[in-house]
């Protein structure tokens, strides 16, 4: 098994039981059976190594929804059913608020994406009534995710994600149907 593995496993199971913000990399290191040099050989800090957890665990989903086989919606599904499998480890990932942390990340990533979407559907972010009502529905979408996941993920995905279409704000609703796929590498194209 090759190195970043072996920390990534490592660091999942201390995350189980333990919030990011109270984990060291000398402590993930000791677990790993690594020095610390390994581990900075790899990744910059134990944000950094959340992120790229969370990007090859999510990465078959992006592919499905980049090749336009997957909605948002059922993306939503997807992510939900991840999150489900080992909600202990994605609750204590989630609850920093580190401006490195994976809840920056994704609060970043979505942001971008639901702007790029709206963006391509005719939207103009050129007042902050827009651009409020986007930071609303992402902060909205991302506060139910983490109590869903607080509460031991109790109702079933779909659920969760018919409420996220309930907090549209009015303003991004045209904007916001799940008619098509938009991604990450749309945005990056078109940019």
């Amino acid at each position: 098994m090759d190195s970043k593995k072996i920390i990534a496993d490592a660091f999942r199971e201390l995350a189980r039981s333990t919030p990011i913000d109270k984990i060291s990399v000398a402590a993930i290191s000791r677990e790993a059976g690594l020095s610390r040099q390994v581990f900075y050989s790899y990744f910059i800090d134990k944000f950094d190594l959340s992120i790229r957890i969370y990007e090859v665990e999510f990465a078959p989903i992006a592919q499905k929804h980049r090749d336009g086989v997957m909605t948002w919606n059922e993306s939503g599904i997807e992510h939900l059913n991840i999150y489900a499998r080992d909600p202990d480890y994605y609750r204590n990932v989630l609850s920093s608020f580190d401006p490195a942390g994976l809840r920056s990340h994704l609060t970043k990533r979505m942001r971008d994406e639901f702007k790029y979407k709206c963006e391509r559907r005719g939207a103009v972010f050129d007042n902050e009534e827009m651009d409020y009502a986007l930071r609303a529905v992402v902060g909205t979408i991302n506060e139910l995710t983490y109590a869903w996941i607080n509460r031991g993920c109790p109702e079933p995905p779909e659920e969760l994600v018919r409420r996220f279409d309930l907090c549209r704000p009015f303003i991004l609703a045209p904007y916001l149907e799940d008619t098509d796929s938009t991604t990450a590498q749309d945005i990056a194209r078109d940019r």
